[in-house]
């Protein structure tokens, strides 16, 4: 019965210490933003790059395929991801900055992981309105 019981213990205490391995954090999901973008009032042209900062770092890239618009609000349509660390995160508030084409943008947004959202951009004078379903950009 002695031998029974160690044969049993060491493989046992192999199972729990294999158990105990250090567990990674699951990175935060990105923030994702798809909208209008308007240059000096007019509609930004196919070929614009809008890229994202966080941090005077750059944490994502996207070129518009439609005139006035970047990405899109399909489930399949392409649209400007953000990334951050778990670090990061605790960090506090992020303030994500954007380039349209080089250009500062004259908005910004504080990032919240796993957001899909419209987040409209320009860069100069006019702003944006959006006009309904077909998020056709008008300046104003």
């Amino acid at each position: 019965m002695r031998s029974f019981s160690a044969g049993l213990l060491l493989p046992l205490t192999i199972i729990i210490i294999c158990c105990i391995l250090p567990v990674h954090a699951v990175p935060p999901l990105p923030a994702e933003y798809y909208g209008n973008v308007l240059i000096d009032g007019t509609p930004a042209p196919v070929g614009t790059t809008i890229t994202a900062f966080l941090q005077n770092t750059m944490r994502g890239q996207i070129t518009t395929e439609v005139v006035g618009f970047y990405g899109g609000p399909g489930l399949f349509d392409p649209r400007l991801k953000v990334n951050v660390s778990e670090e990061e995160l605790q960090t506090g508030d992020l303030l994500i900055t954007f380039l349209i084409d080089g250009n500062s943008a004259s908005e910004s947004i504080l990032f919240e992981p796993g957001t899909s959202e419209q987040f409209d951009i320009s860069t100069g004078s006019g702003s944006v309105q959006v006009t309904g379903p077909g998020f056709t950009p008008v300046p104003v």
